[in-house]
């Protein structure tokens, strides 16, 4: 009777953990715009991912009819969609870089990662379940310049890392 309950408790923690990766990364992170460089736990070291894509949308709901913009203005409030290939469903980290000494911000109720205002755990601590996108808002940095956006995926606990970097032109407006 022991070792079934023994047996059960042990999935129940590997699952628990292999869900619970990007809050794994966004406290060991060194910075708040770090991503992987190596294999972390049962994940395999991180591979760019080509396929996924990272959107600004006008601040709002966005729908099929939402258009992604290619202005980017210093200081304003988009929506933002990481969009995975298919119907592949991950867990996902999203970090947004500064521009200069200008922060990003992400709107978040993440009180995992509270250190970062510029990033955002896509997972289960934090409300999330696996999905083949996620959106929120996202705040531009109030200078102009070249401002990376970023997530950090993967489709299984022991999956590699898929990267995918976004590079926006941000504008004084």
């Amino acid at each position: 009777m022991v070792r079934p309950a023994l047996t059960l408790l042990l999935v129940v923690a590997c699952a628990a953990s292999a869900t619970a990766i990007p809050t794994f990364w966004a406290a060991r992170a060194p910075n708040c715009v770090a991503l992987p460089q190596q294999g972390y736990a049962r994940h395999k070291a991180p591979v760019d991912d080509k396929k996924s894509t990272i959107s600004l949308f006008p601040a709002g709901t966005i729908t099929a009819s939402s258009k992604p913009l290619t202005k980017v203005c210093a200081g304003k409030t988009y929506a933002v969609r990481v969009k995975f290939p298919g119907s592949e469903t991950r867990l996902a980290y999203l970090t947004a870089s500064p521009v200069g000494g200008a922060s990003a911000r992400i709107a978040t109720n993440n009180a995992s990662n509270s250190k970062c205002a510029n990033a955002l755990a896509f997972a289960p601590p934090t409300g999330f379940t696996p999905s083949n996108s996620f959106s929120s808002r996202v705040t531009a940095p109030n200078a102009a310049g070249k401002w990376m956006v970023a997530v950090a995926s993967a489709t299984g606990s022991s999956a590699n890392y898929q990267i995918t970097r976004a590079t926006f032109t941000v504008s004084k407006c």
